[in-house]
């Protein structure tokens, strides 16, 4: 049964106009997305152009080639091209602070390099009497020339003062060995490289008196000196 009599309410049927207007709603609605797809699909695809590589990407090795072939032909003849990069190669130097000297009572002997500006050496030179040292290496029986630093031509780079090298004597010269001396051969050893001035010390003892001869430049002109010296104990480092 109705609810409608019993709630004492009517049914009010729909007015003929609002169904017009709602047919018109759906028809204008139909016809702007049949528009709007219409549009879409006649609209003309642009293709989207890639991205055009650096010109570094596209040169042609070939070119490339020939124009490196091309700038060497043109440089002139007994010249060779440097890079802006490249940096001139200084030579290391060495400064020592302290000193073997017993009288001076020094304990410690540094050694430092402007390559890097390092702490390349240092050794505990305190003496119990001259050329016995309080804290020596004991790795090693063999006497002590000093750290004199031979570079791959065998230059001595640095004499410690004090040290055999700088206390070794000569007839015809004053003061011991020095930078810039080579140094060819040690207690009748030839010497060939730096590693082989250890080779030339390990028969010897501390206390020992051995010949150095040695190439010095004067004034242009190459002169060979022997000299002589007493080893030291090898101090700690």
């Amino acid at each position: 049964m109705p609810f409608e009599p019993l709630l004492g309410l009517k049914h009010q049927p729909s007015h003929p106009t609002d169904e017009i207007v709602d047919r018109r709603f759906l028809t204008w609605l139909m016809l702007t997305t049949a528009l709007c797809l219409l549009y879409l699909s006649m609209r003309p695809q642009v293709p989207q152009n890639p991205p055009e590589p650096p010109a570094s990407a596209t040169m042609d090795p070939l070119a490339s080639s020939e124009s490196d072939i091309s700038d060497t032909k043109d440089a002139e003849p007994g010249t060779s091209q440097v890079s802006e990069s490249t940096k001139p190669e200084f030579a290391s130097r060495r400064t020592t602070l302290g000193s073997m000297n017993p009288e001076l009572k020094y304990n410690l002997l540094v050694t430092l390099s402007s390559r890097g500006a390092s702490l390349e050496r240092v050794e505990l030179v305190e003496q119990k009497s001259p050329g016995k040292f309080r804290y020596r290496a004991l790795e090693t029986d063999s006497g002590y020339l000093g750290h004199l630093a031979l570079d791959p031509e065998l230059r001595i780079t640095t004499v410690p003062d004090g040290s055999p090298a700088a206390l070794a004597r000569v007839s015809g010269a004053s003061g011991g060995l020095e930078i810039g001396d080579k140094l060819t051969q040690v207690n009748g050893m030839e010497l060939t490289r730096p590693e082989s001035l250890e080779l030339a010390l390990q028969k010897t003892k501390p206390g020992d008196e051995i010949s150095c001869r040695v190439e010095r430049q004067n004034d242009g002109v190459s002169q060979t000196l022997e000299f002589a010296t007493v080893l030291t104990e090898t101090p700690l480092d």
